[in-house]
């Protein structure tokens, strides 16, 4: 399997989708804290990736295997802007104030 978007090797690939996987879900964790600088790596992310999808429509070698395979991509697309919409909410929603201790 090759991807002329994302250069990476076939042999290497396994590993380049473990560590944004793990990219990713340390993001939403991070996302999920009170601490507004945690927040950047899920924006980051859902940047990128919304990017990335955005990249592959324009690119004069990528080609759909069909309908489906464009239904598909839309969707993941709009996916995508959702995420990033989101994450931008989040990034500029201000922290709790400081709860009194008991």
């Amino acid at each position: 399997m090759y991807f002329p978007l994302v250069p990476v090797s076939p042999e290497d690939a396994a590993v380049a989708l473990l560590l944004l996987g793990l990219f990713a879900v340390v993001a939403s964790v991070l996302a999920v804290s009170d601490g507004r600088l945690k927040r950047i790596p899920l924006l980051v992310w859902a940047l990128v990736l919304f990017l990335g999808l955005t990249a592959a429509v324009f690119r004069g070698d990528y080609r759909f295997d069909g309908i489906e395979a464009f239904k598909t991509h839309g969707w993941m697309l709009l996916g995508s802007f959702v995420l990033l919409c989101a994450s931008w909410v989040r990034f500029k929603t201000p922290p709790p104030p400081n709860r009194p201790s008991y």
